[in-house]
């Protein structure tokens, strides 16, 4: 089977309650890309240049999205993730990347949104329709990625944000998605 990854198709404005829109999508723009490589392959938010560019990414997001009093994270295993988002109950976005996807297929039925690319927080609040308390579960390869930025929206106002902590391959938190057999879809 054939994933149908997100795609942007008629562009739609985030509501007037998000304030995430419009200005926020050009700033954004290249930060993410450069800001969340140091979680890859599992390395910690902490060490090296990946350390920094967390920490510039929760610059960046502090400065443009409005800061919310609540904390609204949730970490979910994989099992809990695959059973909500069929139940219509959350949106799952694999925020890893393309060549990712390909090598292990993408979470049936996750949307696919590269937290690399410039656009990524236009094309974010694109898929939830503007609504920053939409539930939305994010999942990459070992929860790194997905824990940051989870944290980091969680506190900026997403009210709706649950982590799948153990991700595809597996981690400290759980065995991930593929080893607990859940269904992929192939990336091409």
């Amino acid at each position: 089977m054939t994933p149908v990854p997100f795609q942007r198709s008629a562009q739609r404005h985030p509501s007037p309650s998000a304030p995430v829109a419009g200005s926020v999508a050009g700033t954004f723009a290249g930060t993410v890309a450069g800001t969340v490589a140091g979680t890859r392959a599992g390395r910690g938010a902490g060490t090296g240049l990946g350390g920094l560019r967390l920490s510039l990414l929760a610059l960046v997001l502090s400065l443009l999205l409005p800061a919310s009093a609540s904390w609204a994270q949730e970490r979910i295993s994989a099992k809990e993730a695959y059973a909500l988002a069929q139940a219509g109950d959350v949106t799952l976005i694999d925020i890893r990347t393309p060549r990712e996807w390909r090598q292990t297929g993408v979470p049936s039925p996750a949307a696919t949104l590269n937290v690399y690319e410039p656009t990524f927080l236009q094309d974010l609040m694109t898929l939830l329709d503007g609504d920053m308390s939409r539930p939305v579960a994010f999942i990459c390869a070992v929860g790194g990625r997905s824990g940051q930025l989870s944290s980091i929206l969680t506190e900026r106002g997403f009210t709706h944000i649950y982590d799948v902590s153990e991700g595809m391959k597996g981690s400290g938190q759980g065995p991930g998605w593929l080893k607990d057999g859940l269904p992929t879809l192939e990336y091409r």
